[in-house]
């Protein structure tokens, strides 16, 4: 079996990037790819070149990478240039975004310029000196302070707080419902007449992941389920979900026997570790416990069994950036815009009837 090397590696890396990425956006610099990849200059330098050499990329006339405008692509006719900034940290769910807000930026006539920030920052402290029309903004921050309000407020360009409300602050925002997302898979096991409930917290803390957990428990209670068993795999970023989630449903069945018939994995790779376990601890699935996730990945119809999760609603939030987007640069100064998606429910074959 041939070696891939770390070469081919960041060059394969990139070439997704480049194929979902419009001619003329601006490639991320050699410094900011190896610290992102954590690789040396001269593998970058070599992808680099291996993409130059295929047409994907060129050269500005100020040194720096751009997309290259290839056949059948046409170029970018617009007036408007919207950065898209979202953390450096490896994400399925950041990348999906990013292809949609790309998509939408370039229908809607713009050119869209993605900016990479150090996801240990708490939100992208400083836009580069070139011209910007508008922002969308994803923070790496759990939650966010009036101070780093004020600094997104001192860009100077219309921007958009990428799935994240701060209630009550003047600052425009988009995001989904999540402690109704929460709340919405609780019903959906009481209503299949499971009344052991337990949710598996298998991402890194957030604001995010706290609301489904909230959602959740509160529909459980107004149900008259005042027990619901929280297990939190105290994951912390960088760490596998699946590995993590493994680990703890297996040592919590392991320990203290089956506890639970319904299941809610706050993500669907915490869901497909949480499975996986069940499976290997022989406890059937949906027949002894019905597992729900979150996500709606793509991949969460080819887990097995097929996972009961949320209806993705990833193009209705990237639609509803672009529409606040539009509003602002049209000239709409009125008051903060704050929209929040509702989401749907995907049933599968990991959710039944309880056995009782």
């Amino acid at each position: 079996m041939p070696v891939i090397t770390k070469t081919e590696k960041i060059y394969e890396k990139l070439k997704q990037r480049i194929e979902t990425s419009p001619p003329g956006m601006r490639m991320p610099s050699v410094r900011e790819t190896m610290a992102q990849f954590k690789v040396s200059q001269v593998t970058v330098e070599r992808a680099l070149a291996m993409l130059a050499r295929e047409g994907l990329i060129a050269r500005e006339s100020s040194g720096r990478r751009k997309v290259a405008h290839r056949e059948g692509k046409g170029g970018v006719s617009s007036t408007r240039c919207i950065g898209l900034a979202f953390p450096d940290y490896p994400s399925r769910i950041y990348e999906i975004l990013i292809r949609l807000l790309v998509q939408k930026i370039q229908g809607s006539s713009g050119t869209p310029r993605l900016l990479r920030y150090d996801w240990r920052e708490r939100i992208l402290t400083r836009l580069p000196r070139e011209h910007f029309d508008g922002l969308i903004l994803m923070p790496a921050a759990v939650t966010l302070t009036p101070e780093d309000v004020l600094k997104v407020q001192e860009f100077g360009v219309p921007t958009v707080l990428f799935y994240h409300v701060l209630r009550g602050v003047a600052v425009d925002s988009v995001t989904s419902d999540e402690e109704g997302g929460g709340a919405m898979m609780a019903n959906h096991l009481i209503q299949l007449g499971h009344r052991r409930l337990a949710v598996l917290v298998a991402e890194p803390a957030s604001a995010i992941t706290d609301e489904r957990v909230t959602g959740f428990v509160k529909q459980a209670r107004l149900h008259g389920i005042d027990k619901v068993n929280v297990l939190d795999c105290e994951t912390r970023l960088g760490e596998s979900s699946a590995e993590k989630a493994y680990a703890k449903i297996r040592d919590t069945v392991e320990r203290g026997g089956l506890d639970f018939t319904g299941l809610f994995a706050v993500s669907d790779f915490g869901a497909l570790g949480a499975m996986k376990a069940l499976r290997d601890l022989s406890i059937g699935i949906p027949e002894q416990v019905s597992v729900v996730g979150f996500d709606g990945l793509d991949e969460s119809a080819f887990f097995h069994p097929a996972l009961t999760t949320k209806k993705a609603n990833f193009e209705d939030l990237a639609q509803a950036a672009m529409a606040i987007l539009d509003r602002r640069l049209a000239g709409d100064d009125g008051g903060a815009i704050q929209t929040m998606i509702t989401p749907s429910l995907v049933v599968r074959e990991s959710t039944g009837r309880v056995n009782l």
